[in-house]
Order: structure tokens, then C-alpha cells, then sequence
């Protein structure tokens, strides 16, 4: 945590904040589990209730580091172009060209993918750096462009009584 920013472990099946994708609500009943409460509200609560704002998401399913914004005074105009705010100032930086996010994943298949619908499967641990183009849907149902590069940096191939 520094003065205005808090970065947080996200661990996966656990949201970000609540949407109309998570069905849930900012408010949790004695019921539910830790892991209903998003990171949003988690956050928040860790840092004595402060406000924050969050610069970026991770899939549910996905686990990483969240970067929040401790809110402030000016972040309550975070939608207008107020360059003074940390919320702004965060967002945009992760916005620029300049800014690299690098994931890791580990998958369980065979690392075949095909390069094009009329391709045949082409085995991806032979390529340095690969691109997938694929839109995909965001929370409103509506297709957008997305682009990921992607790298094998080591690999296994293991059988499905393996891999479960």
C-alpha cells in the first residue's frame, strides 16, 4: 500500500466488484462466505473503510494482483476528464501504449491451436509469440475487439488421468 494506491492479491472465484454479471449485491448476509464479497468491498474494508476505486479487473476464475486507487475528493468527477485525480491519473497510465500487463497462466491441453478457421491445428510451443484476435462479449452483451499475445515457457504433455 503507498499513499494513494493499494495493490491487492485477487484469489480466483472471487469478483471484482459486483455487476449485473455477478447477481450479487454490495451487502453480504452472515450466510454467505468470504468469497462472495469482491475484492472492491474486501479492499475497502482492509484499509479501515476508505473509499477506492479499482484501475483494472481480473476474471473470475483468474487469481493476480489488483491495482485500487484510495480515493479522493477530486475522484468523485472520475468520469470527467479531471487529470488531477489518482483514479484518472492510474487509469490512464495502464491505458498507454507504453504500459505491458503480463499474465501467466498454466493450462492443461495438447498447446495445438488453429492459426485460422481453414487451418489445421498448428503446435504453438514452435512459435516464439503468438496473437489470437477474438472478440469477445463485455458486461452489456455487446462483441468487442480484443487482442492477446501469448509465449509458451515451458510445458508438459500429460494424459487426461494426468491432468485431473
Amino acid at each position: 500500500q503507498g499513499p494513494h494506491h493499494v495493490i491487492a492479491f485477487k484469489p480466483p472465484s472471487t469478483v471484482c466488484h459486483h455487476s449485473s454479471w455477478t447477481s450479487g449485491s454490495s451487502t453480504n448476509s452472515n450466510a454467505e462466505s468470504a468469497e462472495t464479497t469482491p475484492m472492491l468491498q474486501r479492499v475497502r474494508d482492509a484499509i479501515g473503510g476508505k473509499k477506492v476505486n479499482l484501475i483494472h479487473r481480473l476474471d473470475r476464475s483468474a487469481s493476480g494482483c489488483l491495482l485500487f486507487a484510495i480515493a479522493s475528493d477530486d475522484d468523485e468527477n472520475k468520469n470527467e476528464k479531471n487529470g488531477n485525480n489518482v483514479t484518472f491519473q492510474l487509469i490512464k497510465a495502464l491505458k498507454s501504449p507504453h504500459a505491458v500487463k503480463t499474465y501467466l497462466a498454466v493450462t492443461v491441453g495438447d498447446c495445438y491451436y488453429p492459426s485460422n478457421e481453414n487451418a489445421s491445428k498448428e503446435d504453438m510451443t514452435k512459435k516464439e509469440w503468438f496473437t489470437v484476435n477474438q472478440a469477445i462479449k463485455d458486461e452489456n452483451g455487446v462483441f468487442k475487439n480484443a487482442t492477446t499475445s501469448f509465449r509458451f515457457v515451458a510445458w508438459k504433455n500429460v494424459t487426461t488421468a494426468e491432468a485431473t
